[in-house]
């Protein structure tokens, strides 16, 4: 326990006062203190989680639109690949699941294979460290 005289501003020893009054179990003015510095300490923390819990909504949302751009982007090369092959003299656009180009089929499974070696080298990793 440590001891220290302060000198307090007219409204923070009114402040601890209402605390005081607020909380008839503390009966000193050092667990006055306490609670205010535990009070505090725990509004820091919140204030913390509230900025990580932004950063990853913003995260969250930026790989959400990342996703849908790659989605259009590769609907698009689909497309151009398909009007090349396939459809040459139509210029409508047909989705990837009603007709895909024998490169993007080739280009999904590929994408696919690796995601799921990954997927398995991570399930791997989390059982050792078990």
């Amino acid at each position: 326990m440590k001891r220290l005289r302060i000198n307090l501003s007219e409204s923070a020893y009114e402040y601890l006062k209402k605390v005081k009054e607020e909380n008839p179990e503390l009966k000193i003015n050092s667990s006055v203190i306490e609670k205010v510095i535990r009070e505090h300490k725990s509004l820091e923390t919140q204030n913390v989680i509230k900025k990580i819990e932004n950063i990853l909504t913003g995260i969250r949302l930026s790989s959400r639109t990342a996703e849908k751009n790659s989605w259009i982007l590769f609907e698009m090369l689909n497309q151009y690949l398909c009007s090349k092959d396939e459809i040459q003299n139509h210029h409508r656009f047909i989705p990837s699941h009603k007709l895909k180009s024998v490169i993007t089929e080739g280009a999904e499974k590929h994408i696919d294979d690796k995601l799921q070696k990954y997927r398995t080298a991570k399930i791997e990793r989390l059982e050792t460290h078990e």
